[in-house]
């Protein structure tokens, strides 16, 4: 892996940044992209 990589998960059902609490586990919100 390098710096800016990026990870595509494709069909995550209800699992996306709108349907999580938000900051889980203190982790900074991940990036959501519709394409």
């Amino acid at each position: 892996a390098e710096i800016d990589d990026l990870i595509v998960i494709f069909q995550q059902g209800a699992y996306g940044l709108t349907a999580s609490p938000t900051a889980f586990l203190g982790h900074p919100a991940p990036a959501e992209v519709l394409v």
